[in-house]
């Protein structure tokens, strides 16, 4: 099963860089771009962008290319970042979360990484 750790690092202007590690034994391929940061209280979501077409019988997931997303295949121990994060210090708890539909539309890690950030000392 791929596993997937979510590390955290504040700057000094108030923000959090993202960065996503393969912690497990198997390539992974994972989405770093047109997320979606969604804040509520001291919570962050990060989820991709989803594409739907409403039909009268229903909404259908579109499948979009990878490059939109900034698809990148991590190997057991590497490393990749978030483009463009949107996340500010006051937050507590960051989830990146990759919908169990959408990731097998598009063929990536499907679940969600959770970090919480430690306050500073």
């Amino acid at each position: 099963m791929a596993e997937l750790k979510i590390h955290i690092d504040k700057n000094r202007i108030g923000f959090v860089q993202a960065y996503l590690e393969n912690t497990g034994k198997e390539a992974v391929t994972v989405v770093t771009d047109s997320l979606i940061y969604k804040a509520s209280g001291e919570r962050v979501d990060i989820t991709p962008e989803v594409q739907l077409w409403q039909r009268r019988d229903g909404d259908v997931l579109l499948k979009s290319s990878l490059v939109h997303y900034g698809a990148v295949t991590l190997q057991p121990g590497e490393i990749t970042y978030l483009q463009s994060p949107n996340i500010r210090v006051v937050s507590k708890e960051i989830v990146y979360t990759i919908p169990e539909a959408w990731g097998r539309l598009h063929g990536t890690w499907v679940g969600s990484a959770t970090v919480r950030l430690q306050p500073s000392n």
